[in-house]
């Protein structure tokens, strides 16, 4: 009867694919508008049991470190605090922590494409702190 019916609705819903369009669609990245005259393509990600990490690719004309302080300021805004980026070459980081009651450990990285230079690579990762 009907709740047969409900139970595989929900089996449909708890795929993988439903589960990864579920971890993307939670990217802090969704609400940061990319830098002024910045194309975003879309990215992947990948958790683990301590983490979560978000990855998209950015074509612009900036710096990786000018991209890096771009979303720095964006997640300072949320009252992340992040502090000031290390800078080798193409790539830049810079780490912190989130906002939530429960904090979680910021780890932003940009990296410029050699090849392509215009192409930037951004990648978010949160790990959970360990608990005492």
């Amino acid at each position: 009867g009907p709740p047969e019916a409900v139970g595989q609705e929900g089996a449909q819903r708890d795929t993988p694919e439903a589960r990864r369009a579920e971890f993307l669609a939670r990217s802090p990245l969704k609400e940061a508008p990319p830098p002024a005259g910045a194309v975003l393509h879309s990215g992947g990600g990948s958790n683990g049991a301590d983490h979560d990490e978000w990855k998209v690719r950015i074509e612009t004309d900036l710096s990786a470190v000018e991209v890096l302080e771009h979303y720095r300021a964006v997640f300072r805004q949320r009252g992340w605090s992040i502090g000031v980026p290390a800078v080798d070459g193409n790539v830049a980081l810079a780490s912190g922590r989130t906002a939530e009651k429960k904090e979680r450990h910021v780890l932003i990285m940009v990296a410029r494409g050699v090849v392509q230079p215009k192409r930037v690579e951004l990648m978010l990762r949160l790990t959970n702190l360990a608990q005492p």
